[in-house]
Formats: C-alpha cells, sequence, structure tokens
C-alpha cells in the first residue's frame, strides 16, 4: 500500500545511485590502502619468521600456561623468552606471548621486565 511505501524495498545499498556505489567502493579502496600503509610502517602484517614458527609458538604458550598453572613461574618465563625474538606485536599471537611473558614477569616479582611486555 501507498501508506507504507508502495512496496519500495528499504535497506543498506537497496535504492542506491551507481555514482554512489561508485564512492563507497573507491572510500573502502583507500581505507584498504591506508591500513596497508599502516601494517606495513609497523612491520608488516605477520612476519614470515613468525608465521613459519607458529607451532613452535603455540607449543610454548601452552607449556608456559601449564607452568603458571602449576606455579612454576620461572619455568614459565624460560618456555616464553626463547620464542620472543621470534614474536612481534602487531600479530595477535605475538601479543600473547608478550602478554603471557608479563604475567609471568609479574609472578616472578619482576615488575619492570613485565611493564616492557605490556608497553610493546
Amino acid at each position: 500500500s501507498r501508506a507504507y511505501g508502495g512496496g519500495k524495498r528499504v535497506g543498506r545499498g537497496v535504492n542506491e545511485s551507481e555514482e554512489r556505489r561508485r564512492e563507497r567502493e573507491m572510500e573502502e579502496q583507500e581505507t584498504q590502502a591506508r591500513l596497508a600503509r599502516y601494517r606495513k610502517q609497523r612491520g608488516g602484517v605477520k612476519p614470515a619468521i613468525e608465521v613459519a614458527q607458529t607451532a613452535q609458538i603455540r607449543e610454548s604458550l601452552d607449556n608456559s600456561r601449564a607452568y603458571m598453572m602449576r606455579g612454576m613461574y620461572k619455568e614459565a618465563v624460560e618456555v616464553l623468552e626463547n620464542v620472543t625474538p621470534v614474536c612481534t606485536t602487531v600479530t595477535k599471537l605475538g601479543v600473547e606471548v608478550f602478554l603471557e611473558l608479563g604475567m609471568a614477569y609479574e609472578a616472578c616479582s619482576m615488575p619492570k621486565e613485565a611493564k616492557v611486555c605490556y608497553s610493546g
């Protein structure tokens, strides 16, 4: 009925003009380009060395968590310190490593080292 829009379709992009659609695509491309520049500036999206050693890093994370639950804090620190040279703070996995290492440092009464881990 005419009172309820007369059968018009309502929603994002339904009644969008071709010009507006092109503008939105250009904006999306610009956003992606900016993100790529930012990620490159921060050290890349996923450094190759970290990607290559993902299994070892995950195993070290699991082991450190097990050590932490058992109260073996120094062992947790040692396990994580072995993998930090190949980790960066621009990946989720790398951030997990540094977060866990910071908590292990705190458990070992090493607040200065923990603060370095948290500040990235």
